[in-house]
């Protein structure tokens, strides 16, 4: 019984950290490509700005 426990610990805190990183990254990664294509750098960088920067906030204050 004491031989799970400490593995089970190790894996909880990891769990949260790898959904939360694929989470950021992908939102990240996927918007900018297509936006900058599909609307003008103005308003794609203006608009991904301030959204990357609450993702991240929000990501790396939890964390």
């Amino acid at each position: 019984m004491s031989a799970p426990r400490p593995p089970r610990s190790t894996s909880s805190p990891s769990p949260p950290e790898s959904v939360l990183m694929p989470s950021s990254p992908v939102r990240t990664s996927l918007p900018p490509p297509p936006v900058r294509f599909s609307m003008p750098m103005n308003t794609s960088s203006s608009v991904l700005r301030p959204v990357a920067r609450s993702a991240v906030t929000e990501v790396v204050r939890p964390a």
